[in-house]
């Protein structure tokens, strides 16, 4: 925001925003607005409107961001073209991180770190220490509204990790 930036600064660089929140709050998504406008004041240029996700659709945020996606895919097809074909919706790509359950004993988990370089193919398997639902179980709401928002903590004791 700052007053001293040219109004050319971001000149060359193509943007859009979408933003996330809930349309019973007084300043509903005024960081989005904000923001999509100020980038453009200073010379970039959208490709796309400003998105609004709202917690309050009858599809949470969803119902505003996966048209707004669809649009934004065809969108950026049509400006970076690719050199492939795009990855298929329904095709899953591989995950990049695994559960792995494991029996505890009085010693702690069954599992033990072989070493303090972490990676993708070396692990540290963490216990899940706090696994705590956030949303209400009893909801009244329709299957396809339900939600089970949850807020994990993993133990990494000994991990070294930080």
């Amino acid at each position: 925001m700052r007053s001293d930036l040219p109004p050319d600064s971001l000149s060359g660089m193509k943007y859009t925003v979408f933003g996330l929140g809930d349309s019973s709050y007084s300043k509903f998504n005024v960081a989005s607005i904000k923001l999509y406008k100020r980038v453009g004041d200073l010379g970039a240029e959208s490709i796309l409107a400003r998105g609004t996700g709202d917690d309050q659709h009858r599809l949470g945020l969803y119902g505003g961001l996966l048209p707004w996606m669809d649009e934004l895919t065809q969108t950026l097809l049509v400006l970076f073209p690719p050199t492939q074909s795009p990855i298929s919706h329904d095709v899953l790509l591989p995950q990049r991180y695994e559960l792995v359950y494991g029996q505890a004993t009085d010693q702690g988990e069954t599992f033990t770190p072989s070493s303090t370089n972490y990676s993708d193919a070396n692990p540290f398997y963490a216990s899940l220490a706090v696994n705590k639902q956030l949303t209400d179980p009893d909801t009244t709401l329709p299957y396809h509204e339900q939600r089970d928002v949850r807020h994990l903590e993993f133990d990494i004791t000994g991990s070294g990790i930080q």
